[in-house]
């Protein structure tokens, strides 16, 4: 990705239309290597502005979004995340879904790992 005018608009647009590739093809995990892709080949000045980005969607009700953001913070040691992540750990102690003991102890083992 080079310089762009709003590189969160700009991450934003991409992530979606990689999963909606995903979706399509019936590959959802290979959209995370996608993502892993993109994220790597954003310029350096782009990082902070799309960091913030993920650490919003950590906070988002979008399973999807907060699972793509959960795994690049994890993949890329992304520390300024780590605000939402407890945000998200405390939200995710009173959920009564299923899944979400699952994604709480995915949650604080990322936290646990960028301490």
């Amino acid at each position: 990705m080079s310089a762009v005018t709003n590189p969160a608009a700009e991450w934003r647009r991409r992530c979606e239309a990689i999963s909606d590739r995903a979706d399509r093809a019936k590959d959802s995990p290979g959209a995370i290597l996608v993502l892993f892709a993109a994220y790597a080949a954003l310029p350096r000045s782009e990082r902070p502005i799309v960091d913030a980005v993920l650490a919003e969607a950590l906070e988002s009700d979008d399973e999807r979004d907060r699972f793509d953001a959960l795994a690049l913070v994890r993949e890329y040691r992304i520390v300024s995340a780590a605000p939402s992540l407890e945000r998200l750990a405390k939200q995710l102690k009173g959920a009564k879904s299923a899944g979400a003991p699952y994604e709480l102890g995915k949650v604080k083992g990322i936290l646990a790992e960028l301490r």
